[in-house]
């Protein structure tokens, strides 16, 4: 009850003590060591593109290029690549 009374009471006091808390836990949050923490790699796609029959020019023109401009848009990148 003494929590409840306090920031009842007196407002002011319970923010700045929450404020201070959330500053603790940032400041504390950057100082964790990741020493224990495995190497994490980012997630890679390698796509593999076959047209049988078609020359080289055809296959770049026709479907390479086509999925490099897929692979730059942003939502494809933020919700499937990371």
């Amino acid at each position: 009850m003494f929590l409840t009374d306090l920031s009842i009471k007196r407002p002011v006091v319970a923010s700045v003590m929450s404020l201070v808390l959330v500053i603790f836990g940032l400041v504390t949050f950057q100082e964790i060591p990741t020493d224990e923490l495995p190497d994490v790699q980012p997630p890679v796609v390698t796509i593999q593109t076959e047209y049988r029959g078609a020359s080289a020019e055809i296959v770049d023109t026709q479907i390479t290029q086509k999925l490099r401009i897929l692979s730059e848009y942003s939502w494809f990148r933020n919700n499937w690549l990371f």
